[in-house]
């Protein structure tokens, strides 16, 4: 779509509900509203002493009880496997309780299994290495921390 294409089309309000067949949608914004009166109501101190640090633990403790968005779902196996790699338990081991009917894979599909499940873990740590990382660095810095440029005190 092109610039004059874009400015011809009216302005979505994202903030809107969007329709839903079975008031699904509704249903949460209304409970999300009460939710958010209880907690002003509850917390008023806190949100008048730091609104915006109430606000950051408030959404991080929701998003941490609901399930991800993006992303795929941790796979057992790769799971079981760094649990058992971080006990010391060798890979042959590993293996065995990791990939279904690996003794009786021919060896072609055997050896690429494992290293498919070395892979997968080698990525899941090295994915949440970089989040770390991120996390780091965004809270040293003191523009993208807080959204603007933080005076000296």
């Amino acid at each position: 779509m092109n610039d004059q294409e874009n400015k011809s089309l009216p302005a979505a309000d994202y903030h809107q509900p969007k329709p839903s067949v079975s008031g699904t949608r509704l249903d949460v914004e209304s409970d999300a509203r009460r939710f958010t009166s209880r907690l002003k109501q509850k917390y008023s101190a806190e949100i008048d002493r730091d609104a915006k640090g109430f606000k950051k633990c408030v959404v991080h403790l929701v998003r941490g009880g609901l399930p991800p968005l993006a992303g795929r779902p941790h796979e057992a196996a790769i799971t079981l496997a760094d649990e058992l790699r971080k006990k010391g338990v060798e890979w042959k081991a590993i293996y065995a309780q990791c990939i279904p009917n690996h003794t009786n894979l021919p060896p072609a599909e055997r050896r690429i299994a494992e290293h498919n499940l070395r892979a997968s873990r080698r990525s899941r740590k090295s994915t949440a290495r970089r989040r770390k990382k991120s996390a780091r660095i965004n809270a040293a810095d003191p523009i993208n921390s807080s959204g603007g440029i933080v005076a000296p005190h």
